[in-house]
């Protein structure tokens, strides 16, 4: 995987800071390659662990950490 790549965003995505962009893009690629079990694991796993928050859609990044999984599912941005 690309550690770096940029999507056009949709409005209203706030594309994060590089270091938590880096580590959402790689998560999303786990997520898409795996599916949504992949996800509910994560969230049941690590549900207090801050660098996982943007799971969470409350977190101010879940907007571009879905956009990142579903676009790479689709095969339109890079991916594991």
């Amino acid at each position: 995987m690309k550690d770096d790549f940029i999507l056009e965003k949709p409005l209203g995505v706030i594309i994060p800071p590089q270091e938590i962009k880096k580590h959402i893009d790689r998560t999303a690629s786990f997520v898409a390659k795996y599916g949504s079990s992949f996800e509910t694991m994560l969230k049941q796993e690590d549900q207090n662990l801050p660098k996982f928050s943007y799971i969470k859609e409350s977190d101010v990044y879940h907007s571009y950490y879905e956009y990142t999984v579903n676009q790479i599912a689709k095969g339109l941005a890079p991916g594991n």
